[in-house]
């Protein structure tokens, strides 16, 4: 995420010009202003597990891609984010790698476009929620504490138990 420098004034009695003293200090208002960097991050979490989001990922971490078949999978990120005109719109992008049948994928994901999420607790909810998506059960244990009473097919699926292992173990 960028970082924008903002002011914060801290005002001691009435609003005064900046160049005037207060009544209460003999402090101008310049010397009281303090300068901050704020991180600028939207609130909340999306409301669908496809809906742009502008994350920032890290090299190497875990995080759900959307792929083409409009399957759900965990995938590792590598490299450093890169910008990509998407759309007629320069957007944030990272590549990802997945492990299908033994052979490693690799493919190009946008947070700006909703297709990759972090691996959380937030949106793994999501992504049930609109079902699973080609997401196994060993791939929600984290998530059955919550949802119990809810079955996950694994139908169409192609990924196998070493292939997990080989992505959340690296």
């Amino acid at each position: 995420m960028p970082y924008l420098p903002a002011v914060f004034r801290k005002i001691r009695g009435h609003t005064l010009s900046s160049n005037s003293t207060s009544d209460r200090s003999s402090e101008p208002v310049e010397a009281s202003a303090r300068q901050y960097t704020l991180q600028v991050t939207p609130g909340g979490t999306p409301s669908w597990a496809g809906q742009p989001w502008p994350y920032v990922f890290q090299n190497g971490e875990v995080a759900w891609a959307l792929g083409l078949n409009g399957r759900w999978r965990l995938v590792r990120v590598i490299g450093d984010s890169f910008l990509e005109n998407i759309d007629d719109r320069k957007q944030l992008t990272y590549n990802a790698t997945w492990m299908n049948n033994g052979e490693t994928m690799r493919g190009t994901f946008s947070p700006g476009c909703g297709n990759i999420k972090p691996d959380t607790r937030a949106i793994r909810r999501l992504i049930f929620d609109e079902g699973p998506r080609c997401v196994e059960r060993r791939e929600w244990q984290e998530v059955e504490d919550d949802y119990e009473d809810c079955e996950v097919e694994s139908e169409g699926c192609e990924e196998s138990e070493s292939d997990h292992q080989a992505l959340v173990s690296k």
